[in-house]
């Protein structure tokens, strides 16, 4: 027998990271490339975003409360989505410059934060070779 013919397939396992909780001052570490889903604990739906990159202390706002648009002169706008439940923050394919803490409000509900930390890229490869013997 001679191998005469080889393939190759490569599956790749894209994470995605559930940041739960959002206590004050909590920290979440998760990978560049993740998919993250930032949980607001306001009853109200479209809260008030705020995030990275601030300026001089103050994070940029991302849209307006109870208005389901991002503004689109954001550098990560469209990596920007809502959660099923229109409150919370879904950030795609998190890059270093999302680093930082994220801030949700409304008026009379008070804020939820969470700080972000996005650490070097870890591709998870699985290779799985096909040989095809004659």
């Amino acid at each position: 027998m001679f191998l005469t013919s080889v393939s190759f397939k490569i599956i790749f396992v894209v994470p995605v990271a559930v940041v739960w909780g959002q206590v004050v001052g909590e920290t979440y570490n998760v990978e560049n490339g993740t998919t993250v889903l930032i949980m607001c604990n306001i009853a109200t739906r479209y809260p008030k975003w705020s995030g990275p990159p601030s300026t001089n202390g103050v994070l940029r706002l991302y849209n307006f409360e109870g208005l389901s648009t991002f503004f689109t002169s954001l550098v990560n706008y469209d990596r920007l989505s809502w959660g099923s439940n229109y409150k919370d923050l879904v950030l795609s394919d998190v890059v270093k410059a999302d680093e930082g803490r994220y801030q949700c409000a409304a008026a009379g509900a008070g804020t939820s934060t969470v700080q972000l930390n996005i650490r070097g890229k870890t591709v998870r490869l699985c290779i799985v070779y096909v040989f095809k013997l004659h």
